[in-house]
């Protein structure tokens, strides 16, 4: 919506991997030192605040340095999630099973990430289908009449063909004059960042649900630490 380039677009988000970078650091020092779950549940938590940021400052008219403290906040917080949580599954179990416990959190996250981009973006475009024609509606009043009603339809029709984001997107592929271009392109921008904000609310949400279920992990088990010791005693 912000007309970035690719490049731009790119080195404005670098600022996320790049906090993540510092907090990973730090949650692998730290990682065996304390129990995981007290650096996963900040972590998840600050993920949350991240986007939650992130969401309230996105507008139509937002600069790309209006969404500097939603990365940087969501990065640190990422940071401290990867590295704990392969640490957690993996430390009860058996040197041998390791490497399998490991493959099979993988084989999870890509699910999970595969599942959640699809309900997120199906949720997307559902609030995008009807924001477009709300705010095609409320635009229209502005057009001649003999331009209202096509306006309306190419809005509340786009969604069966799917949506193309990008620099310069009015959302209808009718043919409108250019000075009706830009009132096009004031509803498309607007409608998608009405329904960005409802939508992001989901993966927040599961955000804290996440950190709140971490709270009841349980501490290593003792009998877990004997063996441990034995098997480093023994190598």
């Amino acid at each position: 919506m912000l007309g970035l380039s690719a490049v731009d677009a790119g080195l404005t988000i670098a600022l996320q991997p790049l906090a993540m970078i510092v907090s990973s650091g730090v949650a692998s020092s730290l990682v065996q030192k304390v129990n995981g779950k007290y650096l996963l549940i900040p972590g998840l938590l600050a993920l949350a605040a991240g986007t939650a940021y992130l969401d309230w400052a996105a507008h139509a008219n937002s600069g790309r340095w209006d969404f500097v403290p939603g990365l940087v906040i969501s990065g640190l917080g990422m940071g401290c999630i990867w590295t704990p949580v392969f640490s957690m599954a993996t430390r009860d179990l058996p040197a041998p099973l390791a490497g399998v416990a490991s493959g099979v959190i993988n084989t999870i996250q890509e699910l999970g990430g595969v599942l959640a981009s699809a309900v997120v973006g199906a949720f997307l475009q559902n609030r995008l289908a009807l924001s477009l024609h709300d705010q095609a509606v409320a635009a229209s009043g502005s057009l001649p009449a003999p331009y209202r009603a096509p306006f309306v339809d190419g809005f509340s029709n786009a969604a069966h063909g799917g949506f193309e984001v990008g620099a310069g997107q009015t959302g209808t592929t009718v043919q409108l004059p250019a000075q009706v271009q830009e009132i096009a392109h004031y509803v498309f921008t607007h409608a998608f960042v009405d329904a960005m904000h409802p939508t992001l609310i989901l993966p927040i949400a599961v955000l804290v649900l996440a950190a709140a279920s971490t709270a009841f992990v349980r501490s290593r088990r003792a009998g877990a630490v004997r063996v441990h010791e034995e098997e480093a005693a023994v190598a």
